[in-house]
C-alpha cells in the first residue's frame, strides 16, 4: 500500500492515510463540490488497509472546524465501515478532536460516538 496525502484547501481538509503507521488523519473543513469524490480515495484506501489481514489496528484522527451534511453523511458511512471492521476484531480508534469553543464539533462528535459501539472513540479538547 502507498501513503497518501491530500493537501488542504479552502474547502476540503487535508488528509493523511499513512499505512505504514495505520493512521488515517483529516484536519480542517470539510465543504468540497464533490464530496463523494473528495472522499473515494478515502474509502478505497480504507477498504484495502482494512481488508489485510495482519493490518489489525488502526487510529483515526479527525480534526473538522466545520462540514457540510454532505461531509456529516460521508463521516457516518466512514464510520460504518470502522465499526464493521471493529466489530471483526480489528482495533480501531477515533479520535474526534474539537476546539473548546467549538460547541458544534463537539456535539457532532457526541453524536457520532452514541452511534457506533464497537468503536474505541475518544473525544478530545484541543
Amino acid at each position: 500500500m502507498d501513503r497518501i496525502e491530500i493537501a488542504k484547501t479552502e474547502y476540503s481538509p487535508q488528509v493523511i492515510l499513512d499505512d505504514k503507521r495505520g493512521v488515517l488523519d483529516l484536519q480542517g473543513e470539510s465543504y468540497p463540490e464533490n464530496v463523494a469524490a473528495f472522499y473515494r480515495p478515502v474509502f478505497e484506501w480504507l477498504n484495502r488497509y482494512l481488508g489485510i489481514a495482519n493490518n489489525t489496528q488502526l487510529t483515526v484522527n479527525i480534526e473538522l472546524l466545520y462540514f457540510n451534511s454532505s461531509s456529516s453523511k460521508v463521516l457516518m458511512d466512514m464510520l460504518d465501515v470502522l465499526e464493521d471492521a471493529s466489530r471483526s476484531g480489528k482495533g480501531i480508534v477515533v479520535n474526534w478532536r474539537y476546539d473548546e469553543d467549538n460547541d458544534m464539533a463537539e456535539e457532532y462528535g457526541q453524536e457520532f460516538a452514541e452511534d457506533v459501539e464497537h468503536l474505541t472513540f475518544h473525544l478530545i479538547t484541543v
